[in-house]
């Protein structure tokens, strides 16, 4: 995944290997909403699902403040601004994470 630097929040976008799949899965919180630090507001230039099946949690996408339970499923939009994740926000959430690269 690469950073690209321009005005307002990091957009983040994937960069294939030849033979890569555009398609990838990860399990949450093993993206690193266990680090240390929080993730600052950010965006991506590809769609993501997230859905959760274990727990409960604090999502932020805009202004919007989403409180997570198990069976919620997210749609994120490239370019939809995610708001600052706080890992003990997020401690008890656990789900599939899968995004989808142009």
């Amino acid at each position: 995944m690469r950073r690209t630097t321009r005005p307002g929040p990091a957009t983040y976008t994937v960069v294939l290997a030849p033979g890569e799949l555009p398609v990838a899965s990860w399990h949450l919180p093993e993206h690193g909403w266990d680090a240390v630090a929080a993730v600052e507001e950010h965006a991506h230039d590809f769609p993501i699902l997230a859905y959760f099946d274990k727990g409960t949690g604090v999502l932020r996408s805009g202004q919007q403040v989403w409180h997570i339970e198990e069976g919620d499923l997210f749609v994120v939009a490239p370019g939809d601004v995610m708001g600052r994740m706080v890992p003990e926000e997020l401690a008890g959430a656990q789900g599939w994470g899968t995004f989808f690269t142009a």
